[in-house]
């Protein structure tokens, strides 16, 4: 990890970001947070840096104020804050993290201000994408900015994740033009493969409305995502 903000403790720090709405940034901001807290030992913080707060309006955060599931590993008075997402009140939020493991930032749909910012502070920026739609030219153009922001060690790393697809050409055409980035993408996995319905380690996968049931290919992508987030620790 590249990430230091205070009294030279290591914070796993990641962003969910892409500059289109509607991808799914709170539904991976969400289960990435909640399966490391769900960790031993594991404290997390969740920066909501969308000024709508949607994560304080969700059914998800109502489920959290009254406790349960007690395995998403979060007080939600604590645990998840919102921060308006201008480059400073990030910086202060960020610097005044203690006895932290690991920070998840959901992003707005853009990348300028306080979301560059968090971008360069990352250890690794995820962005969630659906093949055979108008997002994926705007992805590219992310990664390829967020390349330009590296530093010599690689970070942040870039992980693209494909949340919806269908078997045909436009799809896959945009697949391959993903991977041409250079970045991860994570593994497609189509409609008609079976796919585990909750983590080893009892977490269920949740959307934003704290609803446990969502689509295989969304279910897919966030597990290939927290299996890259755990190597990460």
């Amino acid at each position: 990890m590249k990430t230091n903000f205070q009294g030279g403790e290591n914070v796993l720090a990641v962003l969910v970001t892409n500059v289109k709405g509607g991808v799914g940034k709170s539904t991976f901001a969400i289960n990435i947070a909640s399966h490391l807290g769900s960790l031993g030992g594991a404290k997390v913080k969740l920066l909501d840096l969308d000024p709508l707060g949607y994560l304080h309006g969700s059914t998800f955060f109502k489920q959290l104020a009254e406790g349960k599931p007690s395995s998403w590993g979060f007080s939600p008075e604590t645990d998840i804050v919102r921060v308006d997402s201008s480059r400073q009140a990030l910086k202060r939020a960020l610097e005044g993290l203690q006895g932290v493991s690991a920070v998840v930032m959901d992003s707005k749909a853009s990348l300028d201000g306080g979301e560059l910012y968090a971008a360069e502070r990352a250890d690794l920026v995820v962005m969630p994408v659906t093949p055979g739609t108008g997002e994926v030219e705007a992805t590219i153009r992310l990664a390829l900015t967020l390349k330009q922001m590296q530093d010599g060690e690689g970070f942040p790393r870039i992980c693209i994740a494909p949340t919806a697809w269908e078997k045909n050409k436009k799809c896959a055409k945009h697949l391959e033009e993903l991977k041409g980035t250079g970045e991860v993408v994570l593994p497609v996995v189509h409609k008609k493969d079976t796919v585990k319905t909750a983590f080893a380690e009892g977490v269920s996968v949740v959307n934003g409305k704290g609803r446990s049931v969502l689509r295989s290919e969304m279910r897919a992508s966030i597990w290939a995502a927290l299996e890259l987030v755990k190597g990460m620790l």
